[in-house]
């Protein structure tokens, strides 16, 4: 698994004007792969979950993870049952160190025994307490998923939490809430299309970089914005440097073999004092294909 950098959108938004000013914080996220929904969606559904067992987590012997729908049916291929291991250890997409991520399951697995939050051991043997309920759906969503904790005693906490696209979980029973909708009529330049951007730029003179810094600039310290901006552009760089680098054959029934590092070897022989246009676009591909690789490879390799 390796980290890579996915736009949002939040599911009901695209179909309608926003209620409310969008952030570059809610526009980007770093995630594993190889799947949002599939991976992303479930360890922090799982590390929710360790988080709501609160003082209760040191009472814990036992914790049992169910998947239904499309997470039971495709879930081995979306490395869900990693992505579940991870969560549960405490460790979230964008905290996770992608080396480490085949080493962490590997203890899990060899030892039968997992550090919730990374802070309480307790047995887990993936046969008995990862279970996949293939051709059984929960009625929220596609993508469900049950947890149970126990105690010596009784159960401690059950949830059940739906992946929902993007990396977002929603835990049934919560209300709904919308993301977007901050500080309505904070911003210095708010807009709600393209047009109304354009529209400002042209009063302002601004360019569209420094009408959204402004913006951003109502809702949080300038240094807290860069930051994020750093780790999101540091999360890219990791990945296309990764993904130029590893070879070998891509996980899955179809053998398909990794192509970025012999491209990256063809690009260094035959662009060599090159600066026509084409030759930009061929590297631009190659690092797209590298996220790509590194993206669908998604266990550590």
């Amino acid at each position: 698994m390796s980290q890579t950098v996915e736009q949002v959108t939040t599911p009901g938004l695209s179909s309608r004007r926003l209620a409310g000013p969008i952030s570059v914080l809610d526009l980007f996220t770093i995630g594993i792969g190889p799947s949002s929904s599939h991976t992303v969606g479930p360890m922090r559904a799982a590390h929710r979950f360790i988080e709501c067992l609160g003082e209760d987590l040191w009472r814990c012997r036992l914790v049992v993870v169910e998947l239904y729908g499309s997470l039971a049916l495709t879930g081995k291929g979306h490395r869900t049952d990693i992505a579940l291991l991870l969560g549960l250890s405490g460790w979230l997409p964008e905290s996770v160190d992608p080396e480490a991520i085949s080493i962490i399951a590997g203890l899990i697995r060899s030892r039968s025994e997992i550090l919730l939050g990374g802070r309480h051991a307790v047995g887990f043997d993936e046969r008995q307490h990862l279970t996949f309920r293939t051709g059984e759906f929960l009625p929220g969503h596609s993508n469900g998923m049950k947890f149970a904790a126990h105690s010596d005693t009784g159960v401690l906490l059950r949830q059940t939490y739906y992946s929902v696209g993007g990396g977002a979980i929603v835990c049934e029973g919560d209300q709904p809430r919308n993301p977007a909708v901050r500080n309505v009529g904070c911003e210095p330049y708010p807009f709600t299309s393209a047009h109304e951007l354009l529209a400002i730029g042209e009063r302002t003179s601004l360019s569209i970089a420094d009408i959204v810094a402004a913006n951003e600039l109502s809702h949080r310290e300038e240094t807290e914005t860069n930051a994020f901006l750093d780790s999101v552009r540091d999360a890219m760089m990791r990945c296309i440097d990764r993904g130029c680098v590893n070879g070998g054959v891509l996980p899955g029934g179809l053998k398909v073999p990794r192509r970025a590092p012999g491209l990256l070897s063809k690009l260094k022989t035959t662009s060599k004092g090159a600066a026509h246009p084409f030759h930009v676009m061929e590297w631009v591909s190659l690092f797209a294909l590298a996220v790509n690789e590194e993206n669908a490879a998604g266990d550590g390799s």
